[in-house]
């Protein structure tokens, strides 16, 4: 019965290693005093983890250098903004553009984060089948 639990665990186990998990946050604004402690937990989780930041922030090249499973993207909220423009035009046939955004604040970036997956999908680089997208 042992040799079957540690067997079964192992199979377990590879299975989760050979998960791969892409986390998508945008961030725009000024970066808060636990900003780089968000990072250091992406980093701690880089076998499995690669964290896309889209932001506006300027990103000391030191960060780049350290965390190596995060990808820093600059990116303003208008073009945040165009890309679900182009989104909902070519996938719903909704035809939107950006002045008709103009009253959303950045925080309602949360109402369209199920898609960002498809919104940044060009930025995105999946490995296998066993690749999860949040």
């Amino acid at each position: 019965m042992r040799l079957l639990c540690c067997i079964i665990n192992i199979k377990i186990l590879s299975y989760i290693i050979v998960m791969h998990i892409h986390l998508i946050l945008t961030y725009i604004g000024t970066p808060n005093n636990y900003w780089e402690h968000y990072l250091n937990s992406a980093l701690l989780n880089n076998d499995i983890l690669t964290l896309y930041v889209f932001s506006d922030i300027d990103i000391p090249e030191s960060y780049i250098e350290k965390y190596k499973n995060v990808k820093f993207i600059p990116i303003t909220f208008d073009e945040i903004k165009n890309r679900l423009c182009s989104f909902l035009k070519k996938n719903l046939n909704l035809d939107f553009h950006i002045n008709d955004f103009a009253n959303i604040k950045v925080h309602k970036l949360c109402d369209i984060k199920v898609i960002f997956r498809y919104l940044f999908s060009e930025y995105i680089t999946f490995s296998s089948d066993e690749d999860y997208v949040g």
